[in-house]
């Protein structure tokens, strides 16, 4: 009798940590440098040819903050040059998320939905993002955020990438 009270002892405070823990990570000013670090690494692991060193160091930098969407995204690529399809198209879902979080707490803020148009068009996404490509160039018709997505040809030209080609065959 006494062994069931310590494991239910046991099993509750298991439960209660693990349910603070499925809060929201806060993240420090210290995670934000560590992460860009990791980031760092990882520009240098793809610049070498080492997309496993990549995608590990990226692992790390989202890991740290988990709100950066430039980083998941480049993880998602660094999954697709490692061929682990399902990972990459988890990270760009992540991507995704955050983006579309952000701009609705920062309607103003025309990266926000620029960034979403990348992820849309890798996992398949074509129309949807040429929709928001549409409505961004509305909105936001002098903004330089904007950049490449001004081009009406743009998404076409993402669509010819070999990487994405091989991602999506």
């Amino acid at each position: 009798m006494r062994n069931i009270f310590k494991i239910s002892i046991a099993l509750i405070i298991v439960s209660f940590v693990a349910a603070c823990g499925a809060k929201k990570k806060e993240v420090t000013r210290e995670d934000r440098i560590q992460a860009g670090k990791a980031a760092g690494e990882a520009s240098y692991a793809n610049f070498r040819g080492d997309f496993a060193a990549a995608e590990r160091a990226l692992v790390r930098a989202v890991e740290l903050d988990p709100f950066n969407a430039d980083n998941w995204f480049d993880l998602g690529i660094a999954r697709i040059r490692i061929k682990d399809k399902s990972g990459a198209k988890a990270a760009f879902k992540e991507v995704l998320s955050l983006c579309k979080d952000n701009a609705a707490k920062e309607p103003a803020n025309a990266a926000w939905l620029v960034k979403q148009i990348r992820p849309m068009v890798i996992l398949g996404r074509v129309d949807e993002a040429r929709a928001l490509q549409k409505r961004v160039l509305e909105q936001f018709p002098n903004d330089p955020q904007v950049g490449v997505f001004r081009d009406p040809k743009a998404i076409d030209r993402l669509l010819e990438d070999a990487l994405l080609k091989e991602f999506n065959s």
